[in-house]
């Protein structure tokens, strides 16, 4: 059964697309179209999507961004997107020491992304 994306869920998403990329556009118009149909809560977060619109992502890279969330108290989560056919299909948020992911109580303030090199967006030279 599919649900609908949870705003903490959906918060979690913008935050990663938040950061420019080939391709970022694409994805941020999914975003809307979004239901979740599989998850899994610990000790790590799974959620796989079926998307019903928006724009499809113009490379095959399986996973073109990814954010770290440095926390203050716990260790530092990682969130990944992954891409199937140019849609979103799913997000893993991973507590890096392996402990189970205190999803409540993720910290975005710090955040570090990384960007698959296939999409970076590099600048012309003059």
């Amino acid at each position: 059964m599919s649900r609908t994306v949870s705003p903490i869920e959906m918060e979690w998403l913008r935050t990663l697309l938040n950061v420019s990329f080939q391709g970022q556009t694409q994805l941020q118009s999914q975003l809307t179209y979004l239901t979740v149909v599989e998850e899994i809560w610990s000790p790590y977060i799974a959620l796989k999507f079926a998307s019903s619109g928006g724009e499809s992502f113009p490379s095959a890279v399986r996973v073109p961004v990814d954010m770290i969330a440095w926390q203050n108290h716990h260790a530092p989560v990682q969130f990944l997107l992954h891409i199937n056919n140019g849609t979103i299909d799913e997000l893993e948020v991973i507590a890096l020491d392996g402990s189970v992911v205190d999803w409540e109580n993720i910290s975005l303030d710090q955040l570090e992304y990384g960007v698959a090199e296939e999409v970076k967006i590099r600048m012309n030279p003059m």
